[in-house]
Order: structure tokens, then sequence, then C-alpha cells
């Protein structure tokens, strides 16, 4: 019996037969020398492919930090974006107020110096603003004073008939009070009320002004228009529009 190693197989000869044919598994466990060429570099690019992706993985949580500073930055913008939209149309929602007040008083006046020319009894004309903001009688009073007019005055039908006409949806402050003595109702020009008035008259309990002081303390002093044109007395310090003349 021989054994023969040739070329790196394995094969064992009977008898001088002709060699049989190698198991494959053996074959592949002993293999040809030619398959199983070991090259060194090629552990090497494994290596080094095996650090490439060890290194992105080490540099992930940079690259998250960058991405939510990036995102931070974008809320950021978007948010400011937000507050200078809300700041233009807040500029606008003043504006428009302001345009339909011009509007408004430019149609008073135009009613009022129609109402001017075609009655006699009218020796001089008089211009009616009504405000859009709010404020309390003394502020009204104050403001009315720097525009170079006066609260309204109401001395008669004709000047409660033009501000009846305009129709009022809430209560506007006119230049009456009594501030100083209680129930002596004055105007803002220091004039006494007297002749007709236009408070209003309730058909039980006490009709205008009734000096109420359930809201405050102080009482009710200072005149307002209502809604029906009737005049009522309310706490000075409310906040109402309110109708000036110039």
């Amino acid at each position: 019996m021989a054994d023969i190693y040739a070329n790196g197989d394995f094969v064992r000869l009977k008898d001088n037969k002709q060699p049989t044919s190698v198991d494959k598994a053996d074959q592949y466990a002993y293999g040809n020398s030619d398959d199983l060429d070991w090259d060194p570099k090629t552990k090497d690019i494994a290596d080094a492919s095996e650090h490439t992706f060890s290194s992105r993985k080490e540099k992930d949580p940079s690259c998250k930090a960058v991405l939510l500073a990036v995102l931070s930055v974008s809320l950021l913008v978007a948010l400011l974006a937000l507050c200078v939209l809300g700041i233009l149309y807040s500029q606008l929602l003043r504006s428009s107020d302001l345009l339909k007040e011009q509007n408004r008083n430019a149609a008073v006046d135009i009613e009022i110096q129609e109402q001017n020319a075609t009655d006699s009894p009218f020796e001089k004309r008089k211009y009616y603003y009504f405000s859009s903001e709010k404020l309390s009688w003394m502020e009204s009073r104050d403001y009315c004073t720097k525009t170079g007019g006066q609260l309204v005055t109401i001395t008669g039908k004709d000047d409660q008939y033009n501000l009846a006409s305009i129709k009022l949806k809430e209560p506007h402050w006119i230049g009456l009070h009594d501030l100083y003595t209680e129930g002596h109702w004055m105007w803002v020009d220091n004039t006494t009320l007297s002749g007709e008035t236009f408070w209003h008259k309730r058909t039980a309990g006490l009709s205008e002004p009734d000096n109420w002081t359930q809201e405050d303390s102080d009482g009710e002093d200072c005149a307002c228009l209502e809604t029906e044109s009737e005049w009522f007395d309310a706490s000075c310090s409310k906040l109402k529009k309110f109708i000036w003349e110039k």
C-alpha cells in the first residue's frame, strides 16, 4: 500500500489501481494550496473597513448634535417670523380701525354741514368725532382738549337730534358731570345744565341720574349717551368710547 501526496491532494492507492475521486469534504478540508492562499492585505482591508464603520458610529453623536442645532435654529426663526406677523397684523387692525373712524367722522361731518346749511337756527357749525378706543371720562376729556376740541355738549333738541341720528352701538361719554357738587350737573365748558334734558326715565324705580354706588362707592358722576340716545350717569372710571366736538 502506498500513500501519495500530489498537488496538496491526499489520495490513497490500493493495489496499484487508478486513484479514486477525492471526497469533496476532504477536498474542501485539504483543498488546493492555490485556493487557500492567504493575503495579509485582505485582512488589512477588512480591518480598515471595520475601523471606518466604527469611526462612523463614533461620529454619530456629533451628527445628531448638529441636526438638533439646525432644528433649534429653524424653530427659532419660525417663532420670530410668527411674532413679526403678529405685530404686522396688529398694526393692520389699528390702521383699519383708524380708517373706519375717519370715514365715520367724515360722514358725520357731511351730515352736520348739510343740516347747518338747511336749518337757520344753527349759528355755527359743529363737527362731531367718535372715538374708536375706550377711555375713562377724565382721560376722554383730556384727550379732546389736546386735539383742540372738547367732549360734546348737548344744549338743545338740535344737538340731541343730530347725535341720535348716528345710531350708536354702545355707550359714549359726553361732556356732562357733577364731580364738584352731587346733583349739580355741569358741562365741560363750565356752563350749568339747564333747559330740556334727555335722561333715561324708568317706569319703576329711580330714573337717571340715580348715582348708583353698587359698583363704585364714589357713585356715578359722569354722563354718557346710551344706544337709545338717552343720558345715563356712570362711574367716571369706567372705560367707554366718547364723542367730542370742534
